[in-house]
This record gives C-alpha cells, sequence and structure tokens, in this order.
C-alpha cells in the first residue's frame, strides 16, 4: 500500500473500521443470548479480533504495511482509555490465533482467568467505542455517515448488553 492512500483505499479503509466497530459493539449482547459453548467461543473469538484491530488502528500504529488512524491524519489515541486498551492488545496478540504457551500453561495455576468476562468485554468495548468517536470527531462526519451510524449502532448495542449485566 502507497504512503499516502488515495480516496478509494480510505473507503475501504473505513469499510474494514466499520466492521470491527460492528463487532465490538454487537458481539457480546450476542454472546449473552446463546447458551451454546461454541457460539459463545466464536463471539469471544471475534470480539478479540475486533478490538485488536481497532487498538492497531487507534493505539499502537505498529507495521508501516497497515493502515491507522493517521492515515485519515488522526493522531494515535492517548489517554486512560488507549492505555487500559494497550494491555487488551497485549492479551489479545497472546490468546488470539495463536496456541500460545499463554493459553495453555504447564500448570494450570498459572492460567490467568478472566473473573467476569461480560464486564471485561464491556469495559473494553467501551474503551473502543470512546476512541473510535473521538477518532470520528477529528474528521467531518459529514463525509462518513456510514461510520457514523455505525458507532451510534454499536454504542446502542453495547448499551444492550450493558443493562444484561
Amino acid at each position: 500500500m502507497p504512503t499516502q492512500p488515495n480516496t478509494d483505499q480510505l473507503q475501504r479503509m473505513t469499510d474494514y473500521l466499520r466492521l470491527a466497530i460492528d463487532q465490538v459493539g454487537g458481539t457480546p449482547v450476542r454472546m449473552a443470548a446463546t447458551s451454546d459453548l461454541v457460539i459463545q467461543e466464536a463471539c469471544i473469538e471475534s470480539f478479540l479480533t475486533s478490538a485488536r484491530l481497532l487498538i492497531e488502528f487507534l493505539v499502537k500504529h505498529g507495521d508501516r504495511r497497515d493502515f491507522n488512524s493517521s492515515h485519515f491524519g488522526v493522531p494515535r489515541a492517548t489517554g486512560p482509555e488507549a492505555e487500559r486498551l494497550g494491555a487488551v492488545w497485549d492479551t489479545a496478540s497472546q490468546h488470539v490465533v495463536h496456541f500460545s504457551l499463554h493459553r495453555v500453561p504447564a500448570n494450570l495455576d498459572e492460567l490467568q482467568v478472566i473473573g467476569d468476562l461480560g464486564r471485561w468485554m464491556n469495559s473494553v468495548a467501551h474503551d473502543c467505542l470512546t476512541l473510535a468517536e473521538q477518532f470520528l470527531e477529528h474528521l467531518d462526519a459529514a463525509t462518513m455517515p456510514q461510520l457514523a451510524y455505525s458507532l451510534l449502532r454499536a454504542r446502542s448495542e453495547l448499551d444492550r448488553f450493558s443493562k444484561l449485566l
């Protein structure tokens, strides 16, 4: 990808960003709505993958080949949400799409368990959506109505999930 993406590339980037926002905002409530463990696990994996993508886009700005908020002229996010999400990125990077030793330790006493998964997912989603909303504030929202709509829908889904906790 060129250093400065063209308009079509920026639009496709926005489409991927919208998908990640939809997953982070909408997956927790869908996970809570089922007792099927396979679907719950798929929801957790999808949630963490999408959260990791948003964190890389908004906070990390890692690999030069990957797109991030700077391609839209928006600096990397900072502040308490960004700090908390940095730790989430570490967790997701160790556990999602990897059979890491952290995921399957030799001694089960070393297994790090997230105590209340629902509350944790709610907190992560809230931080991701807050930073995504701040990203949108830097842009002309009128030129990105689909992104603004995705954020509204994701926030609504997250609010619905919060009421279940």
